[in-house]
């Protein structure tokens, strides 16, 4: 997270300090979001081929919102609806589950949220736009591709056990060559 990352910062700007260094270089120490919105943009800007630009918060919110519109009458709390929907499609990518899966077909609540994620799937690929919960999915598919380059080391801090989907992409920087390491 972004406190532990400022953390790791300092206490290696004090570790150089002790060791009488007056200058060093600061070391790239990221929160996991901001390493894959940094990623993205990099593959973006190496990438040959178009990618899809990357929502903001503020932006995947109003696309909820526009795909629940179409309910919003029958919804009690359509904004309080399209944030759950939201953290929902974030589960669904963290864990790589499948929309056709016949789970999602029990109960009128997750056949609401399949609709959804379907309409909010489309939209996304109509308009050329990729949301944050897609990126770590897509990120591992494009080291696949050899689209991005991944850095010679990644050091993992903090996590207690990593999501399907952020295993899948460790396994991607692996095969890419990217030193990883898992500091617990």
């Amino acid at each position: 997270n972004a406190r532990l990352s400022r953390s790791i910062r300092a206490e290696y700007d004090r570790a150089m300090l002790s060791a009488g260094r007056q200058a060093w270089a600061s070391p790239e120490v990221l929160h996991y979001s901001a390493w894959l919105k940094q990623a993205w943009e990099d593959a973006s800007l190496l990438s040959d081929a178009v990618l899809p630009r990357l929502l903001n918060a503020e932006q995947e919110a109003a696309l909820w919102a526009a795909v629940l519109g179409r309910d919003a009458s029958q919804l009690l709390r359509p904004a309080a609806t399209a944030q759950a929907a939201m953290r929902s499609w974030q589960l669904l990518h963290d864990y790589s589950l499948d929309l056709d899966d016949p789970a999602f077909s029990f109960g009128e609540d997750s056949q609401a949220f399949r609709r959804w994620a379907r309409a909010f799937d489309a939209a996304c690929r109509e308009r050329g736009f990729v949301s944050a919960s897609a990126l770590s999915g897509r990120l591992a598919e494009q080291m696949v591709e050899s689209v991005l380059h991944p850095p010679g080391e990644v050091i993992l801090v903090g996590f207690y056990e990593l999501a399907p989907v952020q295993q899948a992409l460790v396994a991607a920087l692996e095969r890419a060559d990217a030193r990883v390491r898992w500091v617990t």
